[in-house]
């Protein structure tokens, strides 16, 4: 039995807070906190109040983070 979440076969290209928390398994305040820390990437701005992250920007950063976590 396998403890890891399967993911949709093809996420959208620009993903809400929601799908981000998913992918990160964390809260979507979690997010934001990362973000303010400035430790997570800033979201696009579409509209006057609609935040966006690139999918590609966040599967970098995982991969980034997976990379640094494997390296100590």
């Amino acid at each position: 039995m396998s403890t890891v979440q399967e993911q949709p076969a093809e996420l959208p290209l620009l993903l809400d807070v929601a799908a981000v928390a998913q992918l990160l398994t964390v809260s979507t305040r979690h997010v934001w906190r990362l973000v303010d820390r400035g430790e997570f990437p800033k979201p696009l701005s579409v509209g006057a109040k609609l935040k966006r992250w690139s999918r590609a920007t966040v599967l970098a950063w995982i991969e980034e983070q997976t990379a640094t976590t494997s390296r100590r």
